[in-house]
């Protein structure tokens, strides 16, 4: 029994264009953890929120543009968040990216 070309057409796109699509991929890549409950090595996408004790630290590697960050608590968001609340402050001040008393 033969297919007919059209369905073994079909068939050969579905399975070509299964091969070519990629899961999607981390963008964050944490090369340092200190006091925090994120392992060295985890990685995350942009947008994952971070949740940084006092005393706590990252330093996470973008991998598309291969920049390292380094984050530290207190703090809860995401990295873009965490440098737009510390502009123009010491990114080592302890009320960089804490929220407003």
């Amino acid at each position: 029994m033969s297919r007919s070309k059209p369905a073994a057409r079909l068939i050969f796109a579905i399975i070509l264009l299964a091969g070519l699509s990629e899961p999607a991929s981390a963008e964050l890549l944490v090369i340092v953890a200190d006091g925090v409950d994120v392992t060295v090595g985890a990685e995350f996408p942009d947008d994952h929120v971070f949740d940084l004790p006092d005393n706590g630290e990252l330093v996470v590697a973008q991998l598309t543009t291969k920049i390292l960050y380094r984050m530290r608590g207190p703090y809860t968001g995401t990295l873009a968040n965490y440098f737009a609340a510390c502009h123009g402050e010491s990114r080592s001040s302890k009320l960089c990216g804490a929220a407003e008393r």
